[in-house]
């Protein structure tokens, strides 16, 4: 009898054993989990040179693909009421370790590499030497650092009043220039950009009272992007572009093309009747 609260390996496990027309589910769910691992994996690492982590995935599919094919000649070969012999134990407890190679990898990642204290994660790619200590991600990171001081500067320059040095679409821009500064500064969709805590109406009033002057745009990350912050904060965006003035990156960023890797960034000024002043 099978119960709910059985796990699927076990229900698999003693289809198999018992011989019934239901045995190839375990190979066949073997070989589907492996699939899905190998779909996960490949979407989540970044296009990189061939190496262990591009590997990994190609061994577990293959092993899990042996192990599979020997419970299904196991099955044929034992012959109708006889119990599974030393082929099939073997192949299924083989097939089962491969599938715990990739999920094993993954939380090694959060161990032995620092990610992001904000949003505790698992990222595979933390564990490639190159994004350990490639000199490309060391020059990424000095260059945002100095896009941000040279940003912060520009922004205290031209400050005429205003309570909030800079409003930004979430957190991921805001949190590190209210570290850097002390300052306020508006995350005007909450966390990832999703929080409706502002309507164009209100902003305009914010700049109308003297409270806000200058917007980031386009500093969403990869995930408030995939969860729908971009469209939940369009009309915040497009009345910022209707009503503001967009500023020469080079005004604002010590590499005069973007923010760091961010290039897409773009700084608008609310009052640009006020003038400017650069950067020093």
């Amino acid at each position: 009898m099978i119960s709910e609260n059985q796990p699927a390996l076990t229900i698999c496990w003693r289809q198999y054993a018992a011989g019934r027309a239901a045995a190839v589910a375990l190979a066949g769910a073997l070989l589907l989990t492996a699939m899905w691992q190998v779909y996960v994996h490949g979407a989540a690492l970044p296009p990189v040179t061939e190496d262990w982590a591009r590997r990994l995935p190609v061994g577990v599919l293959a092993v899990a693909v042996l192990g599979a094919g020997a419970l299904l000649a196991s099955l044929v070969w034992r012959g109708a009421g006889a119990r599974p012999g030393v082929i099939g134990r073997v192949a299924a407890g083989v097939g089962v370790g491969a599938l715990l190679a990739m999920p094993v990898a993954w939380a090694f990642s959060s161990v032995m590499v620092r990610g992001v204290p904000v949003i505790p994660s698992v990222d595979i790619g933390r564990l490639r030497p190159a994004a350990v200590s490639g000199p490309l991600r060391e020059r990424l990171r000095a260059a945002e650092a100095a896009d941000r001081r040279h940003l912060i500067t520009f922004l205290r320059a031209n400050r005429r009043g205003e309570r909030f040095l800079l409003a930004t679409p979430s957190a991921q821009l805001a949190a590190p220039v209210i570290v850097a500064t002390g300052e306020p500064v508006m995350a005007m969709g909450g966390f990832h950009g999703l929080d409706p805590i502002l309507t164009p109406e209100r902003l305009a009033a914010l700049v109308a009272q003297g409270q806000v002057r200058f917007v980031m745009l386009g500093e969403l990350s990869i995930a408030s992007r995939l969860m729908g912050a971009e469209a939940a904060g369009r009309p915040l965006a497009d009345w910022v572009r209707t009503n503001g003035k967009a500023v020469d990156p080079s005004r604002w960023t010590a590499s005069g093309g973007g923010f760091g890797r961010a290039t897409r960034r773009e700084l608008y000024d609310l009052k640009p009747e006020a003038g400017l002043i650069p950067a020093s």
